[in-house]
């Protein structure tokens, strides 16, 4: 598992993402909003909020955020 959160695995995000969905009970992912976001858009809504957000600032100034 370190070796996967540490970017050392092979692994895709998508596919530790549908493993972890697959060993929870539909019911507990339904209850808790749990469900599958295609990469496309995740990187569109981060591009058009924190991307947004964080245009043109220096590493000292995300801090800040």
């Amino acid at each position: 598992m370190l070796k996967i959160l540490s970017g050392q695995s092979n692994m895709k995000p998508e596919d530790l993402g549908t493993y972890y969905e697959s060993i929870l009970e539909k019911e507990v992912r339904k209850e808790g909003g749990i469900y599958y976001t295609p990469q496309y858009v995740v990187d569109y809504i981060v591009a058009n909020t924190v991307g947004t957000l964080l245009k043109g600032k220096t590493h000292e100034e995300v801090a800040k955020i």
